[in-house]
């Protein structure tokens, strides 16, 4: 899904009606994979919280079903707890596997299961005791659902099937303990449907919050993005020569920064070629302003196109190129000034007949970032002093 659309998704599950939370299939896919991993180590963490507690209930079973203690003893220290302490390490190790296996949903599945699992050992410690106060051993159940529902915050269509399950065994456990004909039947199954209604009334209007944070979210990293595009877009343009394309005297002034930056713990060297074009020395009339910008851009493609992909080649001024070479040396940046002399001379190059032959002036200027005496202002301040030199000296020639 492109950008455009993933956000004109966005903007329709944003005012969809408040009784539903889906989404459409492929934000829905986006939403899961992007929760999945923050509910699995919520799931984890909370885990053990819960088997700690489920362990503590061994003072209920001893107060409420005393003739059983040693049966619930077994049930959750010698089966629960190893099996759970397997299911959080496994959890934490493998939770990769698990997920490319079980899909999005793994850690609601896990949830929902262990919790089905802990309210089948309650029921099952109420049937097999002979205890009177068995029956109010269920009250057990309100807790269990308060863990799944709104502790661990399953997703909602589990949540209710998940509730819809713990009642119907809570009933079925009622009928055989053949205790229907008990007042007190009555109001623990309401208190019990009263739980499973408040729990899930909370919990789907906190996935649909976290659905509604989550859809504002991914909307703000769109917007985020294109306001990022933008200025960056922005840069680009205010240090790009409209004209040629090349980079312009900003552009120059940050990538001397960044090389002084990188390479101050070097004894590299940096060299600076001013590269100045003869013909446009001067002013410029109506008749000529168009051969003139004719000959900077066949001028800035032939100088761009002559060095290396680490060189930065800008245009400096309006009749001046500029050349950085990272790396190089005053005597290999001499060579390359010839090189590019001679390649221009060479090409004959003419904007237009009124301007005539194409020639360049090229001062060359060299410093060592890691020197402390050194700046990227000298460097420049080097070049300009030998491209005077060689204008002085009658211009078409290199000097450094």
């Amino acid at each position: 899904m492109n950008q455009t659309a993933l956000l004109k998704t966005v903007d329709q599950a944003l005012v969809q009606p408040r009784w539903r939370l889906g989404f459409d299939d492929d934000l829905e896919r986006h939403y899961l994979d992007h929760e999945v991993p923050r509910r699995i180590g919520y799931a984890i963490r909370t885990a053990a919280l819960a088997l700690l507690v489920y362990n503590l209930f061994v003072l209920v079973d001893w107060m409420l079903l005393p003739d059983v203690f040693w049966t619930g003893v077994t049930i959750r220290l010698g089966v629960f707890t190893p099996v759970g302490v397997a299911l959080i390490l496994m959890s934490h190790f493998f939770s990769q596997p698990l997920i490319a296996r079980l899909g999005s949903w793994t850690a609601d599945w896990l949830v929902v299961s262990t919790s089905l699992a802990v309210a089948a050992s309650l029921l099952f410690l109420s049937l097999i005791s002979q205890s009177v106060h068995a029956y109010l051993y269920s009250a057990g159940l309100i807790v269990v659902l308060l863990y799944c529902n709104l502790l661990q915050r399953v997703r909602f269509r589990l949540a209710l099937m998940f509730s819809l399950a713990v009642l119907g065994m809570h009933i079925v456990a009622t009928f055989m303990r053949d205790q229907h004909g008990n007042p007190l039947v009555v109001p623990l199954v309401c208190m019990l449907g009263f739980s499973a209604v408040s729990t899930l009334t909370c919990n789907f209007a906190l996935e649909r919050q976290e659905r509604q944070r989550f859809l504002l979210n991914l909307k703000e990293d769109q917007l985020l993005d294109e306001l990022q595009a933008a200025r960056d877009e922005l840069v680009l343009l205010s240090q790009t020569d409209a004209l040629t394309g090349l980079g312009n005297r900003q552009a120059l002034d940050d990538y001397l920064r960044q090389v002084w930056r990188t390479t101050q713990e070097e004894p590299q060297a940096v060299s600076l070629l001013l590269i100045e074009v003869d013909q446009l020395r001067g002013g410029a009339t109506v008749a000529s302003r168009h051969a003139m910008d004719q000959c900077v851009r066949e001028v800035a493609q032939l100088l761009s196109s002559s060095v290396r992909p680490k060189d930065l080649m800008v245009r400096f001024d309006a009749q001046t190129f500029a050349a950085v070479l990272p790396d190089v040396e005053n005597i290999e940046a001499m060579v390359a000034a010839d090189r590019l002399f001679d390649l221009v001379r060479a090409q004959g190059h003419r904007a237009s007949q009124s301007l005539g032959p194409i020639t360049i002036t090229i001062g060359v200027g060299t410093a060592v970032p890691s020197d402390p005496a050194s700046a990227p202002q000298q460097l420049i301040a080097r070049a300009q002093r030998a491209l005077a030199r060689a204008v002085v000296a009658g211009r078409n020639q290199v000097s450094g």
